[in-house]
């Protein structure tokens, strides 16, 4: 498959050719990314920030584009297994989609505000999370927001308005509180302080045992409790910033007034990174990102269980939701879980890095955004659509492109086409839940999940496990699922690979500037003439058989000419 260094190499070495592809997309005009639904308890915002001079030094290309017209579109390089190099395209309208000109204060004022109102007007919650990759500006993003959330607190108003602090951080399976030397600096010396403990009461709401809890009568309190928190957090530098967070930060803030309590949490993910790149980290940080890893992993698979029950049409309470598995889930499991009876509303900021460098990251940071979407809009009972479009683009000669509409092709249901959302929901489809598209990929295709390289250049995973032996097939399953069924892994798999043979995704002609496209579904395919001879091809597929043969008469034909 190649290292990370290969691929992007690769990738680089093909930079004008991709960088006319995506222009040459982005200005044609087509249909516009689905529209994010109206869900009034969760809410998923992405944003990505700006290319930083370390990147733009290397030269390296943007994949990513946010806007609120267009939606995110995000362009993943692919390199040829079953055909010419290309990009495969995603694009999904989120609630909100910022790029790297969007003001903090706009954002704050647009998705948060309004919530924290409602929240307060309803004696409910507000929990705001981010999550994305080391550098992607998650503490950047989580800090403006506190800091404008803090100061719409109804705190210095009235005097009977009360409010309490907690802090902590978490790391792995440890919960540290980073609220109980505040004031009192020699009190984590006291070996007397029992540990802090996260805990479920009879109604499944999270509650932390152990852990201070900071009285704050002004915003002032709020600010200065909440910055000793952030400046007690764990850091340490990484090859991705100076000072990286190497914990999940969560502060809760208790606001009581005459008619109840509403409760407003903040909560800063630490960073997904590659967690066994011994070249860049040391033993120390290693260890670190692998407990990242995992409690993020554990985060995810809560999010793919509670999709497969809003789907399913059971409740939460009638499939098993793994929020044990990790003491983040077990504290955000409120949040995230739509059985809830409180006024509840989570905000999901997804941020990701824009350059071609960080493309594994990225990919993983807007599936998951994408899954949240998902569950966000099922949990409401919501019937619009929330499948990403995808598009493939095939490399050509894109001098000269028109931005003029091209003509449609008839329709094509390869995998190729598909999104990794519906890739995945293939997979469990066909394993009736018990296996995921993470069990078949391993480590090796879904490093991200399994805590391995995440700046590993991965094949898409259409791609991945089309390349996989039947063999391979059921190793992973059963390693990585327990799923020991040998016989339905080939039947699975060879059902997979039989999707390839019963439609080709063929242009029907018109082209336009190099350019023709077909429409697959809800999905769309963009063929680009090829440079050699000015045409749009498709080629059919070899078999075994046939190139074993070609490779017989090629050897027989050296042997000859040696004579």
């Amino acid at each position: 498959m190649g290292t990370t260094q290969t691929q992007l190499e690769k990738a680089m070495n093909q930079k004008d050719k991709y960088m006319r592809a995506i222009a040459a997309h982005r200005c044609a005009p087509r249909m516009p990314a689905s529209d994010a639904a109206a869900t009034p308890r969760i809410s998923v915002h992405f944003r990505t920030r700006p290319v930083n001079q370390s990147e733009s030094a290397r030269g390296l290309f943007k994949v990513l584009y946010c806007n609120d017209d267009a939606g995110t579109s995000l362009y993943y390089p692919a390199f040829g297994v079953l055909t010419d190099n290309s990009i495969d395209v995603q694009e999904f309208k989120f609630d909100s989609n910022y790029d790297e000109h969007a003001d903090s204060a706009y954002i704050y004022s647009r998705d948060v505000q309004p919530r924290l109102q409602d929240a307060l007007a309803n004696n409910g919650s507000l929990t705001v999370i981010a999550y994305g990759q080391t550098g992607s500006g998650k503490t950047y993003t989580m800090s403006s927001i506190a800091m404008q959330l803090v100061d719409d607190l109804p705190l210095d108003r009235d005097e009977s308005v009360t409010s309490t602090v907690t802090i902590v951080e978490i790391q792995g399976d440890v919960i540290r509180d980073l609220s109980r030397d505040f004031e009192t600096p020699h009190a984590s010396k006291q070996r007397t302080l029992p540990s802090p403990k996260v805990l479920l009461d009879t109604n499944g709401t999270p509650v932390l045992k152990d852990v201070r809890s900071v009285p704050a009568t002004s915003k002032n309190d709020v600010l200065k409790i909440f910055e000793h928190g952030f400046a007690s957090r764990t850091t340490r530098a990484t090859h991705k910033n100076l000072q990286s967070s190497r914990s999940h930060f969560l502060c809760t803030i208790r606001v009581t007034t005459d008619s109840g309590e509403t409760m407003v949490r903040i909560v800063d993910l630490a960073g997904s990174e590659a967690g066994n790149d011994k070249t860049e980290h040391d033993p120390a940080t290693i260890k670190e990102s692998i407990a990242i890893n995992k409690s993020l992993s554990a985060f995810k698979e809560c999010i793919r269980k509670l999709n497969v029950a809003v789907t399913s049409g059971d409740s939460s309470a009638d499939v098993h939701i793994p929020f044990r598995n990790s003491k983040l889930t077990m504290v955000l499991k409120d949040a995230l879980d739509p059985t809830v009876v409180r006024h509840t509303h989570t905000a999901v900021f997804a941020l990701a890095a824009p350059t071609v460098a960080d493309i594994a990251h990225t990919f993983n940071t807007y599936r998951y955004a994408l899954a949240l979407k998902s569950l966000a809009s099922n949990s409401n009972g919501a019937e619009t659509k929330t499948q990403a479009d995808s598009t493939i683009l095939q490399h050509g000669n894109l001098d000269g492109v028109a931005d003029k509409p091209v003509p449609l092709a008839k329709p094509a249901s390869t995998p190729m086409a598909w999104s990794r959302a519906k890739l995945e929901r293939w997979i469990e489809i066909q394993f009736e839940n018990e296996v995921a598209l993470h069990m078949v990929l391993g480590p090796s295709g879904d490093p991200v999940h399994f805590g391995r390289s995440q700046t590993t250049f991965v094949l898409p995973a259409w791609k991945f496990i089309y390349s996989m032996t039947a063999d391979e097939w059921i190793k992973n399953v059963a390693t990585y699922g327990g799923y020991k069924d040998a016989d339905r892994v080939r039947k699975v798999r060879e059902k997979y690979k039989s999707l390839f043979l019963k439609e080709r995704v063929v242009a029907d002609g018109g082209l336009v500037g190099g350019t023709s496209t077909a429409r697959v579904g809800n999905s769309t395919v963009l063929m680009l003439e090829t440079e050699e001879t000015g045409a749009t091809t498709v080629e059919k597929k070899k078999t075994r058989a046939e190139l074993a043969m070609e490779k017989a008469k090629a050897k027989g034909a050296a042997l000859r000419a040696e004579r």
